[in-house]
């Protein structure tokens, strides 16, 4: 079954509202949802919310009224099932859960545009606006006190893309009580389904707003899928167009009808059951770098509403798609695969390596936060360093130093609204927040295979991990994958030695119970080298129990839950002979059980130095400089002109406060009559309204003319002139507008088009604020400064 990718564009007729559910203290009462560019998006779980319940008011108009539920059984095919939750159709049916055919991304701006945007905050500014609201009084009809608020508003205009992929198949034609046989519209190769397309473009259509504040104007949008477009004319407008391809999937009877929706299809790899990996197998080890595109939701714990996500990606969530990139003369199984958890990634000389977690014996001075470590295997620290182990991600960067990692984090509040009471509710799932690795975060992890196999896993590769990876969580991009050399041969190793436990580890007692306990992992170690390993008596294990609990999502269960030997334990030992290359092995494939899940990773190495430093990295993200769009729009967008419109109010405010300027200075210190100040505004006012200077020039002329107005007047009205006439350049230079912009514009060379076409609206603002400030004085107060 092959993917087929449909672009779905979100052009906004309206400001637009969807909010994080906070505010700036001070500033703003409701803050829109931004990406990590900083500017506003729609997240997939609410595009996904607003297609699936216009496709369900689609599918009951097209069902019939004989009990068939043909529709509604494709709702189900596209967008999945949860029975245990009320109202689904699928609970009446004692149905098992059935995931989502469609999976959709956020809907964000064009890639060029927010890379442009990313590090321009005025362009970031520009794309919100703010609106103020009040609360009235139910019995007098007037505002209430201290209830005036002010929101956020995605402004009107903005266009914004989200793909959806799909398994492109074909149905199974209906034979049931339809009416007479159809013959369905031709279907490309690779291309959805046409019942599928006919209830998403009629779902598309049927949506007219979204997000918050529909009920008073906010949030009308125009969905539109391949083969509608909108100009600029018809946004003006506010015309949707028609979707050709909807009128012709309906004129071929499509929906009288339809087929039965193909059968779920397992993504994942088919397992071959052979026997464990050939004794002396020689492996090959690919380190793999990965960058989140999206938000990374690792289950750890659930805390009320709130879903907590863990610093790293298990080996579990990988295995299977490793295991689908692999091909050779013979099935690969787990018994001769092993993928590593993906933690954060730390660069150095020799590249990109994991960051793992902190060894529990190490203690930090000045209570964690300071730059010195201590192991406290051979004994506790100096009481006056008042050092303490302080949890985190590090990597040993030479025998006295660490490098310390914090891993970026996001959260998102979602929200599951009742159809009937148009808000949540606690009986639908109401309000939860998830937690996730931030995007643009850089993790590794290690696979390795049998060096027969072939890897198919390249640069540019996507992948698909943990929760909700249909609505815009879990996608993140192959940046490397390189081949490790394998280390070379070394003389036996005898004496004090360290095991880290760099991930948790399953270890098992002679009756197939959990065992986490150092003795657990001493003896593993003795059956493994076969040479004899015991516990070091000088120094003191430092050791934790790590409680690893699972979801089988294809049985709607959960799985059994695994104690384990918790990651950034410390167990000294006494090596007596151990061979270098089975320890090698050893810490390249791991110890324990379900090691091809990334379990039981560890390394063995000679005691540390005592005393060593520790530094802070900073968080392995990848977010470069600011970047010109390649190959900006032919006409001003709406974020910029938005952004000058801003930065030429804060100039004209600081005109209008401050001195006065050389290029108006007549104007400011020795201004006409409050009559002849208003007929200037109402002239230039008239003036940008018509984009026309002629009435000005003919006004300004006719001044002139009189004598006792151009007495009045006196050199202002020169300088009037060549502001708004003769010089137009002078006035950006007087706005201090002039020249380049880059913070303003996506790509340089754009200031003059923009300038040309916001000039009278420059010169209105100016004018007008000026002419303000004048008449708000007395004129005899005028002429005494004069």
């Amino acid at each position: 079954m092959t993917e087929h990718e449909i672009e779905i564009r979100l052009v906004f007729l309206s400001d637009w509202f969807i909010g994080t559910g906070s505010g700036r203290v001070g500033a703003v009462d409701a803050l829109v949802l931004r990406d990590e560019a900083g500017l506003p998006y729609v997240p997939a779980k609410t595009l996904t919310g607003i297609l699936r319940d216009a496709c369900e008011t689609v599918a009951d108009a097209f069902d019939t009224a004989d009990g068939d539920r043909v529709w509604n059984d494709w709702v189900t095919w596209i967008f999945g099932s949860q029975p245990s939750v009320t109202g689904d159709p699928a609970r009446h049916r004692s149905l098992p859960p059935q995931p989502a055919a469609l999976t959709l991304t956020d809907a964000r701006a064009d890639e060029d545009l927010r890379r442009a945007a990313r590090c321009r905050p005025a362009l970031q500014q520009a794309a919100v606006l703010l609106r103020p609201g009040v609360k009235l009084d139910q019995v007098s009809g007037t505002a209430e006190e201290d209830f005036l608020r002010l929101e956020e508003r995605a402004r009107r205009g903005t266009e914004l893309i989200a793909v959806a992929t799909a398994p492109a198949a074909t149905p199974t034609r209906s034979t049931g009580s339809r009416t007479a046989q159809a013959t369905p519209p031709p279907v490309e190769a690779g291309r959805l389904p046409a019942e599928a397309e006919l209830l998403l473009r009629a779902g598309a259509r049927l949506v007219e707003s979204l997000g918050g504040k529909r009920n008073r104007g906010a949030g009308r949008v125009a969905i539109l899928l391949p083969g509608v477009c909108m100009d600029s004319t018809a946004l003006a407008r506010e015309d949707v167009p028609d979707d050709p391809r909807l009128t012709e999937l309906l004129d071929s009877d499509t929906y009288r009808q339809p087929g039965v929706p193909p059968p779920t299809q397992d993504r994942g790899p088919r397992l071959a059951v052979t026997g464990p990996d050939s004794p002396g197998e020689r492996q090959v080890v690919h380190r793999v770098v990965v960058e989140a595109m999206e938000p990374l939701v690792i289950g750890d714990r659930t805390f009320a509403n709130v879903v907590t996500t863990r610093a790293f990606v298990p080996g579990t969530m990988l295995l299977g798609q490793v295991l689908s990139r692999l091909s050779g003369p013979r099935p690969f199984t787990p018994a001769n695969v092993r993928v590593s958890n993906a933690e954060p990634a730390v660069q150095t000389q020799t590249g990109s390596v994991p960051a793992h977690r902190l060894p529990l014996s190490l203690m930090i001075s000045d209570k964690g936060g300071g730059d010195t470590v201590f192991d406290a295997t051979t004994g506790p620290p100096p009481p006056r360093e008042r050092a303490k182990h302080r949890p985190g991600y590090a990597v040993h960067d030479g025998d006295r130093t660490w490098k310390r990692v914090s891993l970026a984090r996001t959260s998102s509040v979602h929200a599951v609204i009742d159809d009937a009471q148009r808000r949540p509710t606690s009986e639908g799932g109401g309000v939860f927040c998830y937690e996730g690795i931030a995007p643009r975060t850089r993790l590794v992890f290690d696979v390795v295979i049998p060096a027969e196999a072939g890897f198919h896993l390249k640069a540019n590769d996507s992948l698909h991990v943990g929760r909700s990876v249909k609505d815009g969580f879990g996608h993140i991009r192959v940046v490397s994958v390189e081949s490790q050399s394998e280390p070379e041969g070394g003389a036996p190793r005898n004496g004090p030695h360290t095991v880290r436990v760099l991930s948790d580890t399953i270890l098992l007692d002679s009756s197939l119970r959990p065992d986490p306990t150092p003795d657990a992992l001493v003896s593993e170690l003795k059956s493994v080298l076969g040479t004899p390993v015991t516990p070091d008596p000088d120094r003191e294990a430092f050791t934790d129990v790590a409680r690893r609990d699972s979801f089988h999502s294809r049985w709607g269960t959960r799985s059994p839950t695994q104690l384990c030997l918790a990651a950034g334990s410390v167990v000294p030992v006494l090596l007596e002979n151990a061979d270098h290359n089975k320890l090698s092995a050893l810490e390249r494939e791991g110890i324990g059980e379900r090691t091809a899940e990334g379990f039981g990773r560890i390394q063995v190495v000679p005691p540390v130095p005592e005393k060593a430093k520790i530094r802070n990295l900073e968080t392995p993200r990848q977010d470069g400089p600011a970047e010109a769009v390649p190959q900006p729009p032919e006409h001003p967008h709406p974020w910029e002109l938005a952004a000058w419109r801003s930065a030429v109010a804060a100039a004209v405010a600081q005109i209008v406060t401050g001195d006065a300027p050389e290029e108006i200075r007549h104007l400011r210190k020795a201004p006409p009559s409050h009559a002849q100040l208003g007929s200037l505004r109402g002239q230039v006012l008239d003036a940008a309204a018509r984009r026309n200077g002629a009435a000005l020039s003919s006004w300004l002329d006719a001044t002139a003319a009189v004598a006792r107005r151009s007495e009045q007047w006196g050199d202002a009205l020169p300088e009037v002139r060549a502001l708004l006439l003769d010089d137009r350049p002078r006035l950006w230079r007087l706005l201090k507008l002039a020249g380049a912009q880059p913070s303003l514009v996506l790509a340089e060379g754009r200031e003059d088009a923009i300038r040309d076409q916001l000039w009278w609206d420059a010169a209105a603002t100016l004018v007008v604020a000026l002419c303000n400030a004048i008449m708000q004085q007395p004129e005899q107060e005028n002429r005494d400064d004069a």
